[in-house]
């Protein structure tokens, strides 16, 4: 009888301490969902210009493109492993020669970038550091002195948080793939302007991003 009732006791201690961790672990995940940041930060975006006809103009087929643009957000959790960000970047960029021009030839150049996108990130671990992945969609737009160039597209990123109390440091990198891109050009009903070169070119870029957030 005795040992009935030792082994009830341990069963009981044991359920009680399960029910308390059920019980911690859902009150944290619970606590941390609403949790707000903002983030400061910077990118790189080295990248190319793929155009399969640019031997045409004595040009490679795949041009280097970049950019380094400082990063500043709002990131929202909005359940235990996922969180919600909007992010703003501006900075400067520069490319070699490609054919993203009107007339079908760019020089090589710097000029102002930004982008401005929505990110969902997924944490593998709620109450600490670990790896995260993400998505997003964003719009680019490059000050490009023949024609600004403009892109709708999407981000597919991999990173890892290190946490330190409430706030947070994010390292990622990711591929930035265009749905929609070509250069912004004027309409003009006159026939003196010359049509531009139909686009034979695609745009690739590559980030390379750390966020504080705070």
């Amino acid at each position: 009888m005795s040992c009935w009732r030792s082994s009830e006791r341990r069963l009981g201690a044991a359920t009680a301490f399960v029910v308390c961790c059920v019980l911690a672990s859902t009150a944290h995940a619970q606590s941390s969902v609403g949790e707000q940041w903002l983030t400061a930060g910077l990118s790189v975006t080295p990248g190319f210009f793929w155009d399969p006809t640019a031997a045409a103009v004595d040009l490679d087929r795949a041009s280097v493109t970049g950019g380094l643009r400082a990063r500043l957000g709002f990131q929202h959790r909005v359940a235990s492993h996922v969180t919600m960000a909007a992010e703003a970047e501006l900075g400067q960029g520069w490319h070699s020669a490609n054919r993203a021009a009107p007339d079908g030839f760019a020089s090589s150049n710097h000029h102002f970038q930004w982008q401005a996108g929505l990110v969902g990130r997924f944490l593998t671990r709620d109450d600490g550091s670990g790896p995260a992945a993400g998505l997003g969609l964003h719009m680019f737009r490059a000050s490009l002195p023949e024609a600004p160039l403009q892109a709708l597209g999407g981000d597919v990123r991999a990173g890892w948080f290190f946490w330190r109390k409430k706030n947070f440091v994010l390292a990622e990198l990711g591929y930035a793939f265009p749905f929609i891109s070509g250069l912004d050009l004027p309409f003009d009903f006159t026939d003196e302007a010359p049509d531009p070169v139909p686009k034979t070119w695609t745009l690739h870029r590559f980030v390379f991003g750390f966020s504080y957030g705070f």
